[in-house]
């Protein structure tokens, strides 16, 4: 993460690949997923953060393909040695994917917004391992204390269904600790097979 880079044409842009280490108590590495999100936590932190996701099911017949492992659905990465360690949290968490996500750098906070959990986003020894279920809630990470996670209800979305997509921003200029503003995405019953309405 250190590397110094010229965006000129004959400067290039140096494509870096370093293997996955993992420090910590699984003894396993980190997924590869899709439809996550990527926190860079406090403004000072040093760490980048890669929470939920779901695992790449259009072509399992793919050299190397790999079943979405048991794994933890909070990762860090340190970018002064490149190893990857689980993140254990104060409230057990489902592995989400489709959510919307922001972060408050002043803060030390980052937020996650509703989502999915689907087969392809739980672990193979799962029991009953299909459906789609659909998160209520607004996750707050704490970066300061990576540890503590709450989840605030979404109730204030007046009634509505959660949303699966869509975008999140925080805006640090409004209000006194800033806004949070959700926008687009899909109304989803979260106890059936999602019937989607497209909102704006």
């Amino acid at each position: 993460m250190g590397e110094s880079w010229d965006w000129k044409p004959d400067g290039g842009i140096p494509i870096l690949s370093h293997a996955k280490e993992y420090i910590g108590s699984s003894r396993i590495l980190p997924p590869s997923l899709m439809r996550g999100a990527f926190f860079q936590g406090d403004a000072s932190d040093d760490r980048l953060y890669a929470f939920g996701g779901t695992a790449y099911y259009g072509n399992t017949s793919f050299p190397g393909w790999v079943d979405m492992p048991d794994a933890p659905p909070l990762w860090v990465f340190n970018t002064h040695n490149n190893t990857w360690i689980e993140q254990n949290t104060s409230i057990p968490l489902q592995r989400p994917n489709n959510g919307a996500a922001a972060d408050a750098l002043e803060a030390g906070l980052s937020f996650y917004l509703n989502g999915q959990s689907d087969n392809t986003t739980q672990s193979k020894n799962t029991p009953n391992r299909n459906g789609t279920s659909i998160m209520d809630g607004l996750l707050v990470f704490d970066h300061r204390n990576m540890s503590s996670v709450r989840n605030v209800s979404t109730e204030f979305e007046g009634g509505r269904f959660p949303r699966i997509g869509g975008t999140m921003n925080y805006i640090s200029r409004f209000g006194h600790e800033g806004i949070l503003v959700s926008l687009g995405g899909l109304w989803a019953n979260k106890t059936a097979k999602p019937t989607l309405e497209m909102v704006g």
